[in-house]
């Protein structure tokens, strides 16, 4: 291995299936750079207590733990979890990895709102596959972020290997329901939804940036590592700033 290398540790929900082949196909355009994978026990994805335990700080830890073994030189934490726990769940769990693993973390939510800020955006459109009540929580926090959300699309489902099924065409068809001349932008917050594959696409037809958080997650991660994303503007506009 080059004494450059970079190694990223990447914590999944278990049953997340999107995450890892978008992000290698993404960082195959990006020289010096490896992902590494743990995953904590994520089944379910509802506005309960039940669905809000499978985030306990223990799972984080023993995932954390796993990556450290790999000497990885930064901690990303690939889950959308943040969006509807709130930003202050969102800060102490990178609060708390970092003083755990002594390594830059980050998380998709961070990373979403950072790419807001790359690219100038206080309004946007957003699409998500998650019920009514989850995507009230998230644009409330998107608020407290500064984001406002002009219309929004949610699928209803719950089970987080349906959000890996849902095609592209659906993806699409609602990026154009909540098309609107006041959003800025477009954002797909999911990590397991596959909306990476139509960034472009729709860019070209809204003329508009969207932000993908899979792809938000691994610009940010390779930023905070200072590491050129200039090889990756063919997925979209994000990765030019």
């Amino acid at each position: 291995m080059s004494e450059m290398q970079r190694k990223i540790g990447i914590i999944l929900p278990s049953s997340n299936t999107i995450v890892e082949p978008r992000s290698y196909e993404l960082i195959s355009w990006v020289p010096g750079v490896s992902l590494h994978f743990a995953r904590l026990p994520v089944v379910r994805i509802e506005a309960n207590e039940t669905s809000f335990r499978q985030f306990a700080w223990e799972a984080f830890d023993r995932a954390c733990d796993e990556l450290l073994s790999a000497e990885v030189d930064e901690l990303i934490w690939n889950g959308t979890s943040g969006g509807w726990l709130g930003v202050d769940w969102d800060q102490t769990l990178s609060e708390h990895l970092t003083s755990v693993a002594k390594r830059p973390v980050i998380t998709a939510f961070e990373a979403t709102i950072e790419a807001t800020k790359a690219l100038c955006v206080r309004t946007v459109s957003l699409v998500t596959p998650y019920i009514e009540e989850l995507n009230q929580r998230i644009m409330r926090n998107f608020a407290a972020m500064a984001i406002d959300v002009i219309k929004e699309c949610h699928l209803n489902l719950t089970q987080n290997t349906d959000f890996a099924r849902i095609s592209s065409n659906t993806i699409l068809t609602c990026l154009q329901e909540v098309d609107d001349d006041n959003a800025q932008a477009s954002v797909i917050f999911c990590t397991n939804m596959n909306g990476s594959v139509v960034v472009r696409t729709w860019e070209r037809q809204s003329h508009k940036p969207v932000i993908d958080s899979v792809q938000a997650t691994l610009w940010w991660g390779l930023k905070r590592l200072d590491v050129s994303t200039t090889s990756l503007t063919r997925y979209g506009q994000l990765f030019g700033r």
